[in-house]
């Protein structure tokens, strides 16, 4: 669903609707479980999409490395409109809740060098868990800052791994993430 998602939001780059549905591809598969009890709103989506689609397309030629105290205001803007787009809305005995890891898995598939993936586990273990739904902006500000000292650490090996992976950094980085945090197993590790 990663590849599919990636594929067709590159593909669509510029076609809110279809970088909505390719955006959906992902959510309503990873995030299966939050969405279970009220669907995600495509409107609302690319609605977001739309209104944002200028800065997005400047953070998707961008790399982590190059965020900047000055981007905090336009990243938490932007998570936070995220945010609201993708809610769940009230649903029988439901009530309305907000997603801080289906929107940066959001922004993630439309800037994958500059945003970082994360889930619960993993924030937790950076310490950047939000535990109320205002400070999700706040804690994935202080998440990115964090990953982006790894990524740059990592640069110095740029070499040594490329002829691991061709994958991004970021994205060698969130797999790490996941294997160690999310999954806690060793297995995954190799």
């Amino acid at each position: 669903m990663y590849k599919v998602a990636t594929f067709l939001v590159e593909r669509f780059w510029g076609n809110v609707s279809d970088m909505g549905d390719g955006l959906g591809v992902l959510l309503l598969t990873w995030n299966a479980g939050f969405y279970r009890y009220g669907s995600l709103n495509f409107a609302s989506l690319q609605g977001c999409i739309e209104k944002n689609l200028q800065t997005i397309e400047a953070y998707s030629k961008e790399n982590i490395v190059d965020i900047a105290e000055a981007d905090r205001v336009t990243v938490t803007q932007l998570f936070n409109d995220f945010l609201l787009a993708l809610r769940r809305p009230e649903h029988k005995k439901s009530p309305e809740a907000f997603s801080p890891v289906a929107t940066a898995k959001a922004l993630h598939i439309l800037a994958p060098n500059f945003f970082p993936l994360w889930d619960g586990e993993i924030a937790k273990s950076y310490p950047c868990y939000w535990y109320v739904q205002d400070k999700g902006a706040a804690k994935y500000w202080q998440f990115m800052t964090k990953m982006k000292r790894i990524v740059e650490a990592l640069q110095e090996h740029l070499e040594e791994v490329k002829a691991i992976s061709e994958r991004p950094i970021l994205k060698l980085t969130d797999e790490y993430n996941y294997s160690k945090f999310s999954k806690a197993n060793e297995k995954w590790l190799q």
